[in-house]
């Protein structure tokens, strides 16, 4: 996960979106204390994602739509999937 869904905690949850991301990335935090899932962390985009691919992942969790974007534009190119969290975390949960 990035930044930006760590910030979504915190971010005004009168907003249905960032409501929604909030109680995902909550949910995915319980998920990595349980172990059931593992966290990789850096602090710019690009890094973010060469960490992801170095560190092997199997998702990298942002809520930034720009970066969703760009990364679903060069997905051939990337070794990792990107995804947003509620996504991620709904079909975790299925």
């Amino acid at each position: 996960m990035d930044g930006c869904c760590l910030n979504r905690l915190t971010d005004d949850q009168s907003q249905e979106r960032a409501h929604e991301e909030a109680v995902a990335v909550e949910g995915i935090l319980r998920l990595v204390q349980d172990g059931r899932a593992a966290w990789v962390s850096s602090h710019v985009d690009a890094l973010h994602l060469a960490c992801a691919e170095q560190g092997a992942v199997d998702v990298f969790l942002t809520t930034d739509d720009r970066l969703l974007r760009r990364a679903r534009r060069h997905a051939q190119m990337l070794r990792i999937r990107v995804e947003n969290p509620v996504s991620w975390y709904k079909e975790f949960q299925t």
